[in-house]
């Protein structure tokens, strides 16, 4: 597996197995990763949402808000096999 940053807002994943083995697979690896990239992008999402509802409107937090957002586009999370 190697990845790299693409920005603020994708990461690019490119994973690699040996298709006569049984036991790997590419494309349900490359799964895995974005089902728990999105999983973290929803906990800080949530965190940002329950510090607004307590701290305020969050407009000092608005830059952070983008960014973090920006990971639950499945579009933007890209795996290569």
């Amino acid at each position: 597996v190697s990845y790299i940053f693409m920005g603020d807002g994708m990461i690019t994943f490119h994973i690699s197995s040996k298709k006569s083995s049984t036991k790997t697979d590419s494309h349900r690896l490359g799964q895995h990763i974005e089902d728990a990239l999105l999983d973290v992008a929803s906990l800080f999402q949530a965190g940002q949402h329950f510090k607004r509802r307590f701290r305020g409107s969050g407009k000092e937090n608005s830059r952070h808000s983008r960014q973090l957002a920006s990971p639950r586009n499945k579009g933007e999370i890209a795996t290569a096999g």
